[in-house]
């Protein structure tokens, strides 16, 4: 399993809804993110190392280099990816009508 780069990925860890082997990685706007350890012929994510050693998850666009090893989010993966949805919020206060 390797990053952009060709470096080893860092962080292994197992799914505890399924045992899969996964990596944490963090998207670029912040959130942490699971991603399958073991690159996919549908991945739509590229790996990245930062300087400061996170491991960022970029989703590929058309024109990036085809070469490069691809990932898919593991909650697209998972079979028990629902025990660990959110709820959605509830909202507080009345909700504004339009005019």
């Amino acid at each position: 399993m390797k990053a952009s780069g060709n470096a080893p990925l860092r962080g292994l860890t197992k799914c505890t809804g399924c045992g899969a082997n996964v990596v944490w990685t963090v998207t670029t706007r912040g959130k942490k993110m699971l991603v399958d350890a073991e690159p996919s012929d549908k991945g739509n994510l590229l790996l990245s190392r930062q300087v400061d050693r996170k491991l960022v998850a970029i989703v590929a666009r058309r024109g990036d280099a085809e070469c490069e090893a691809r990932y898919l989010s593991h909650f697209v993966t998972c079979p028990n990816a629902a025990q660990f949805r959110r709820r959605p919020r509830k909202r507080s206060g009345a909700m504004r009508q339009r005019s």
